[in-house]
């Protein structure tokens, strides 16, 4: 049976998890995160990721995806609906 502390930890990474996780870079990463793209948290200087959030991203910046749905989830986001 899983602990407390590991099924929190699958669910979310740390930004070198994260990077190892998407493939992404540090600098990326951190632009997305000050452009407010990408959900984050702060425990003290510890940035997280939830792993839901990293693959929902992804999804949206996938190559060749409909730019509708794109703008309709990013809309949902904004508005909380």
């Amino acid at each position: 049976m899983k602990t407390l502390i590991e099924a929190v930890e699958q669910q979310y990474l740390t930004k070198a998890q994260a990077q190892t996780y998407t493939g992404l870079s540090e600098r990326t990463l951190d632009y997305v995160r000050e452009r407010q793209e990408l959900k984050f948290y702060k425990v003290g200087k510890r940035v997280l990721f939830k792993r839901g959030d990293l693959d929902a991203w992804m999804e949206r910046h996938r190559a060749g995806a409909d730019l509708d749905r794109i703008v309709n989830e990013t809309v949902r986001e904004v508005l909380g609906k």
